[in-house]
C-alpha cells in the first residue's frame, strides 16, 4: 500500500502528570493493488513518560466516514469512539 495524501486536523493533547491522550481527525488516500482507498478516521493514542522516554501504550484508529463501501450491501455499521479526557 502506498499513501498518496495524509491530512491531520483537530489535534488535541491532554496531559496529567506522566500520562497523556492525543486525539486527531485524519483523512488519507492510499493505493493498494491499483485501487484507490479514501478514509476519514479519528485516531487516539495513550502515552506515558518514564525516565525521559515517551511510550505509546495504546493506539486506535476508528473510521468516522467511509467514501466507499467494503461490501455489496454498503452498510458496515456505526463506529463509536469514547475517550477518557484528562482534566487539568
Amino acid at each position: 500500500m502506498r499513501f498518496i495524501s495524509f491530512e491531520v486536523n483537530d489535534v488535541l493533547i491532554r496531559t496529567k502528570g506522566s500520562a497523556g491522550v492525543l486525539t486527531a481527525a485524519v483523512r488519507s488516500t492510499a493505493v493498494r493493488d491499483g485501487v484507490e482507498i479514501k478514509t476519514c478516521a479519528r485516531q487516539l493514542a495513550n502515552l506515558s513518560k518514564e525516565n525521559e522516554r515517551i511510550t505509546i501504550s495504546h493506539f486506535q484508529s476508528t473510521d468516522i466516514a467511509r467514501s466507499q463501501p467494503l461490501d455489496d450491501v454498503g452498510v458496515i455499521g456505526s463506529h463509536f469512539l469514547q475517550t477518557q479526557r484528562f482534566r487539568k
